[in-house]
């Protein structure tokens, strides 16, 4: 049993046995006697006293031990060396206490994991020592390797795996620091120009200073790579202070001798000229690091304000990953609706994650948590202005991130599996087609929570409000990874037929066929309308990376229609000037055919110019003749054959009809009962008609007119097929029957009452101030430009 005490060392209290006490007193007591003559003493022996407490911390961590012995302290004094050993003096005390180091030259080395420099385990620490270099090298190595698991996700395995083996499978082994012979890598403060990184790096590498800051000045011209390179060093490097951090930068053993030879070097150092270039080089730099010493008092109030912004901002977002994580724990382990908390976007999150294993949610808390609580801690720190750290967290932090990530690991290949085998699966089928019959194409719009269910296989629900007026609910043209590519066709056949090109993937090649065909598509017809699906779904709620084309193939020659949505929609690419959103909707009303040297073509619209003025498509420009005939009044004008052409009607004093076009005119119009009657009207042509006064008119085709200047008391409008009439002017009532695909925009003729009736198909823009009475479809669509202090009586058909 022996006698122990208590000592301060540098801060550091330790027990010591009694006879350990009294040599390292007498050791201490001549190194305070030795120094005391030099300047700085008192700095000088911090560094020695600071060197002998990190010996000891080391030795009481890595040996478990409560006590310091006599064998601890001769360790330390052979280490350090005695004044004896580098004065040669008193030649007894040399033979008595002078320990030397065993030497170690030509001996094979041998790799061990160095558990005396650790922060995980020592590998990195090990693969240091073994080749020489500074552990934080290493470290940084690591790191590249293992964050290339997201570029190069087998590459990141490779060096997580590597090093939990070697953790597992090489022995530890203490390495007292008097072996270190490596550098460390600190700012030289004594030879600084700006803040001494190019000196460090100097005394680091053993390079040349001088060439080293010609080299800093030329990488400004590197698109300020260097300026920002400079910085990031600067911010991350620690400034070697005190004689321990010197000796460390050249990579001197830390020893009496080497202490006192560096004392006498900075009382003497040596004077080297600069050469003129590099003074000529530096001389901006002297005069920005003199402007930015001046300059300390403020640049610190602004690091300090920065300190605590940073540290704000990183407790917020810790605390938010923690809710976030704690969010997803929940739903891990509870049986609520996640897809519906989950928003699918272009992955289907919930889908996959019912494919991960029961464990993958502990481990994802495990990877994470830790790391979200570390920003929560480095945010106090930093407002604070302390570390909260300490070893035991580090220690059960790494220990929680090591076993989640190697959980996640582990699941990974539960999912991938999965995805090994890829097939395809088509179906084909027909629509007749009659001659009488032009089809619209359309989009079945469905809402968030109808794709959803189509998602999981389930039925789709019959709601009984409506979403159609609710365009927030659709989501019909979202980029989600069950979203389906439409595109349209023309072919050399009698039928429409719409084809389905479903792929899937699966762990085998017959399994990726069956989840193929588990995806479920669907179209209605409904008369002359075509409503296809946007998304597809899936009838066994399992992700497979599923796709889906459809092709909608149209006999040449055959026309068609389709609405703007279907034309977004699409996959088919059509000129912008199609999509302009003032003025006349070119979509509805539209007809289109497939030529087999043209492709997709528009019989009946021409799309917008904003360069082109709004009468351009009447001026003298492109046509090839012009003839004007007069006519006898009339109040009213019939045209129900008037093929894809532009008719314009205006008022004006004398009645008459002008034809403008490229070929020979077959078009013809006549006068009968107050009537003008449009006899024939050849597509391509445009038609101006002049008349001072009109009340109705009944127009059909796919022409679009335009009818300006009017305003009387009662204006009727009949339209049928895909004819589109804009009107202008103003009234007192307005009487319209739209049918079939017909549009009226008549939202720049005021009214203060409209009778109407809108087809299925059709569309009506109205201005109104007082009343709109009518009947239309679910299907219709109707809009008021006013929107309050009018009264509306529907009768809606079914």
């Amino acid at each position: 049993m022996k006698k122990t005490l208590s000592i301060n060392i540098a801060g550091f209290v330790f027990h010591i046995e009694e006879d350990a006490y009294a040599t390292l007193d007498t050791y201490l007591k001549s190194i305070h006697a030795y120094f005391a003559s030099f300047e700085g003493s008192k700095e000088i022996i911090a560094d020695i006293e600071s060197s002998i407490a990190e010996k000891f911390w080391n030795i009481r961590e890595t040996e478990k031990t409560e006590a310091i012995s006599q064998e601890h302290v001769d360790a330390l004094i052979a280490s350090l060396g005695t004044i004896a050993d580098f004065k040669q003096v008193e030649e007894e005390e040399d033979k008595k206490e002078g320990y030397t180091a065993p030497k170690t030259e030509g001996a094979t080395k041998i790799f061990r994991r160095d558990i005396t420099r650790k922060k995980l385990g020592g590998v990195a620490a090990g693969i240091a020592r073994y080749f020489e270099v500074d552990p934080i090298w290493v470290r940084l190595v690591l790191l590249a390797l293992l964050s290339a698991s997201f570029p190069l996700f087998h590459l990141g395995n490779i060096v997580f795996w590597a090093y939990i083996i070697i953790w597992a499978a090489i022995p530890g082994e203490m390495t007292p620091d008097d072996d270190k012979s490596y550098r460390k890598f600190y700012r030289d403060p004594e030879k600084k120009v700006i803040g001494g990184v190019m000196a460090g790096i100097a005394a680091y590498t053993g390079w040349d200073v001088g060439l080293l800051r010609v080299l800093a000045v030329l990488s400004v011209g590197l698109f300020g790579s260097g300026v920002i390179a400079y910085i990031v060093i600067l911010a991350i490097t620690p400034e070697a202070k005190t004689m321990k951090d010197k000796m460390e930068m050249t990579g001197e053993p830390i020893t009496l001798e080497n202490i006192e030879n560096n004392i006498k070097k900075s009382i003497q150092p040596d004077e080297t000229e600069e050469k003129t270039i590099t003074k000529v080089l530096l001389f901006p730099f002297r005069i920005f690091a003199t402007v930015f010493s001046a300059l300390k008092g403020p640049l610190n109030i602004i690091r300090w304000f920065i300190q605590i912004l940073l540290g704000v901002i990183l407790l917020i977002l810790g605390i938010a990953f923690i809710i976030v994580i704690g969010a997803l724990c929940t739903l891990g382990f509870t049986g609520i609706d996640q897809g519906q908390l989950v928003h699918m976007g272009p992955l289907p999150l919930y889908l996959i994650a019912k494919d991960f294993p029961f464990w993958t949610v502990p481990a994802l808390v495990l990877a994470f948590l830790p790391m979200f609580v570390s920003i929560v801690i480095a945010g106090i720190s930093l407002l604070a202005n302390r570390k909260f750290y300490n070893k035991t967290y580090k220690i059960v932090s790494t220990t929680m991130v090591i076993v989640g990530w190697i959980g996640l690991f582990a699941a990974v290949p539960f999912v991938g599996r999965n995805f090994q085998r890829s097939a395809s699966y088509n179906q084909m089928k027909e629509i007749a087609v009659s001659d009488s019959t032009t089809y619209v194409l359309d989009i079945d719009k469905k809402d968030n929570e109808t794709i959803w269910q189509m998602m999981l296989g389930e039925k789709v629900e019959e709601f009984t409000f409506d979403f159609e007026e609710d365009e927030d609910n659709h989501d019909y043209n979202e980029e989600r990874f069950n979203r389906t590519n439409i595109e349209v066709e023309g072919y050399d056949g009698k039928t429409i037929q719409v084809i389905t090109y479903a792929k899937s993937q699966g762990l085998t090649r017959k399994e990726a066929e069956t989840n193929a065909k588990m995806i479920q598509y669907n179209y209605l017809q409904k008369g002359k309308d075509l409503r296809f699906d946007t998304h597809f779904g899936l009838r066994n709620s399992k992700f497979r990376a599923q796709r889906l084309k459809v092709k909608i193939m149209i006999p040449y020659g055959k026309s068609f229609s389709m609405t703007r949505d279907f034309a977004y929609y699409m996959d088919n690419v059509l000129e912008s000037g199609y999509f302009h959103e003032e003025g006349q909707d070119l979509f509805n009303g539209s007809l289109w055919t497939f030529s087999a040297d043209k492709g997709l073509i528009c019989l009946n619209r021409t799309p917008h110019n904003d360069e082109e003025s709004n009468n351009e498509d009447f001026s003298d420009e492109k046509i090839g003749f012009t003839i004007t005939k007069d006519l006898v009044n009339f109040s009213s004008i019939s045209g129900l054959n008037t093929e894809s052409s532009q008719i314009k009607i205006t008022r004006g004093d004398l009645p008459k009809i002008t034809y403008r076009g490229n070929q020979a005119l077959e078009s013809s119009a006549h006068v009968e009962n107050n009537v003008l009657v449009l006899d024939k009207i050849q597509p391509g042509i445009q038609v101006e008609i002049v008349v001072p006064e009109l009340t109705k008119v009944e127009l059909g085709g796919n022409a679009s007119t335009a009818m300006e200047g009017f305003t009387s008391a009662k204006m009727d409008v009949i339209l049928r097929g895909f004819h589109s009439l804009s009107l202008k002017g103003g009234g007192n009532q307005l009487n319209a029957s739209v049918f079939d695909s017909a549009e009226l925009n008549a939202g720049d003729f005021s009214v203060e009452k409209a009778f109407v009736a809108i087809d299925k198909y059709a569309t009506i823009e109205v201005n109104v101030s007082k009343m709109v009475q009518g009947k239309k479809y679910e299907s219709s669509k109707f809009s008021n430009k006013m929107s309050s202090g009018v009264s509306y009586k529907w009768n809606v058909i079914k």
